[in-house]
């Protein structure tokens, strides 16, 4: 009798438990990684996405198995759902053509903003990080790692202006600058040496020259290229399996493309 009750009693305790996550499913269909990556997909998966990734075919259910598939891989590490739904929102804006500029390249395949608050990590402030998921990004916190060094610390960041001091761990300069240690200097010029630690200005890239690494420009459309960096547009359109792609204005999905090969 005594072990009939236990067996009863562990029953119960497991639908008590499933309950209470399909009740918090219910609520907030974002709670978990799993869930939040499902209606990821749903997002991406949309009729034109589906018809030029599959070639004409109409298999949803496989798209969105395959896309919950990449989200789950490259989800960052320490979820947390608190503004999972202005994410999910973005996937589905920036999907919605079945093309994707750089803007939207850079959320929907690396997690850029708004899908990079995301993780609320157990790593305090000012303590050290090797990755922003480390940090508690959904109150603000992000890994600032200064050029050239292994790790950072967890900070509120602020930007200071060209010129400005920034050897504080929590400041951080402009796009069009880089910090030296001590103030924002200005990105370097084309023609000019580079390095990590002194990188180009955002319209060129840096590139080994005759043996040395110069400020050259980006590549403009229909030029090969082997990353995204090396284009102007922030776009390089890569093939199937291929290892140097073409130089676009913004990336028309389409049966050869390689981003469709999670998506159908």
């Amino acid at each position: 009798m005594k072990r009939f009750a236990a067996h009863i009693s562990l029953l119960l305790a497991v639908v008590a438990c499933s309950s209470k996550k399909d009740g918090e499913l219910a609520v907030n269909p974002y709670a978990t990684e799993h869930s939040f990556c499902t209606q990821w997909a749903k997002a991406a998966c949309n009729p034109a996405v589906v018809g030029k990734c599959s070639g004409g075919g109409a298999d949803t259910d496989a798209c969105v198995q395959s896309q919950t598939n990449y989200c789950l891989a490259n989800l960052p590490d320490n979820y947390a759902p608190d503004d999972a739904k202005a994410c999910v929102e973005y996937v589905k804006s920036a999907y919605q053509d079945a093309k994707l500029t750089a803007a939207e390249l850079a959320v929907v395949r690396d997690f850029g903003a708004p899908c990079n608050t995301l993780s609320r990590g157990p790593i305090g402030a000012g303590s050290a990080c090797v990755k922003r998921s480390d940090c508690d990004t959904v109150d603000g916190f992000d890994c600032i790692v200064r050029p050239g060094e292994p790790s950072g610390t967890c900070q509120l960041p602020v930007t200071v202006g060209g010129g400005d001091p920034c050897g504080e761990p929590q400041l951080i300069c402009p796009s069009t600058h880089y910090c030296d240690g001590n103030n924002c200097l200005t990105r370097i010029k084309e023609g000019s040496a580079c390095s990590e630690t002194q990188p180009c200005a955002e319209s060129l890239r840096c590139s080994e020259v005759n043996g040395s690494s110069i400020c050259v420009a980006k590549s403009a459309g229909a030029t090969n290229c082997a990353s995204n960096d090396e284009c102007s547009s922030g776009v390089c359109a890569f093939g199937i399996g291929a290892s140097v792609g073409k130089c676009v204005a913004e990336l028309d999905l389409g049966v050869t493309v390689s981003q469709c090969e999670d998506l159908s």
